[in-house]
């Protein structure tokens, strides 16, 4: 298996807005895995935010709200007015050594087994929009973003 695109984010803290991560995989991403940084804040904080369907926030809708200057509360509501949010619903992705689920970290999306030996579905392709995330407490922290082909 190819090594993953691995990006740095910085997350601000809780009522700070969220943060849209974006795809960057040239071609397309199989699955992806978000996580809090451990050397960021010096301890898990857990994070909150939103599930977005690529499929209708695009690379061009992501672009034009940035070049619109939209704050993060005007890309969330313009994202659930077009239905992109899904489940229309806070999240909150935990921090555990030992627990798995969707309501812990890493979130992780995509063909995550492998089980079409990476001719399955993408999860969405360069600049597309798939979460909204921001800090589960009000101390800033930071996310690693790990991308596969």
């Amino acid at each position: 298996m190819v090594n993953p695109k691995v990006t740095n984010i910085a997350v601000p803290a809780l009522n700070g807005g969220f943060v849209a991560i974006l795809l960057s995989q040239p071609g397309g991403t199989s699955r992806i895995a978000i996580q809090e940084d451990p050397m960021n804040a010096g301890f898990g904080q857990g994070l909150v935010g939103y599930y977005v369907d690529p499929s209708i926030a695009t690379a061009n809708l992501m672009a034009y709200y940035t070049a619109q200057a939209y704050t993060a509360a005007q890309v969330l509501a313009a994202l659930q007015a077009l239905g992109a949010v899904k489940p229309n619903a806070l999240q909150k992705w935990l921090l555990s050594a030992t627990a798995v689920g969707q309501a812990y970290q890493p979130v992780q999306l995509g063909d995550w087994l492998r089980v079409h030996e990476g001719f399955g579905e993408f999860v969405g392709g360069p600049g597309e929009c798939v979460l909204l995330v921001t800090s589960a407490t009000a101390v800033a922290t930071g996310i690693i973003i790990s991308e596969w082909k």
